[in-house]
């Protein structure tokens, strides 16, 4: 199993390619100034179901899970 710190910068990673953080300035983004409430959102809105399996394995079921 890849270490949490790798899975969640290959995620960052493909979300800044799909441009999914397009409103913050390019040159201060980082994985540490994106919360996880957002890196959350973005990855739920943007990346596909492989990325999503990754995502569960860096946060717990109840604060992926949204009830609306």
């Amino acid at each position: 199993m890849e270490e949490k710190g790798k899975i969640k910068s290959d995620l960052f990673c493909s979300l800044k390619k799909l441009n999914a953080f397009w409103s913050y300035d390019a040159a201060s983004l980082s994985k540490e100034v994106v919360n996880d409430e957002l890196f959350i959102e973005k990855s739920l809105i943007h990346l596909d179901i492989s990325d999503l399996k990754k995502l569960f394995l860096l946060f717990p079921h109840k604060k992926i899970r949204t009830d609306t």
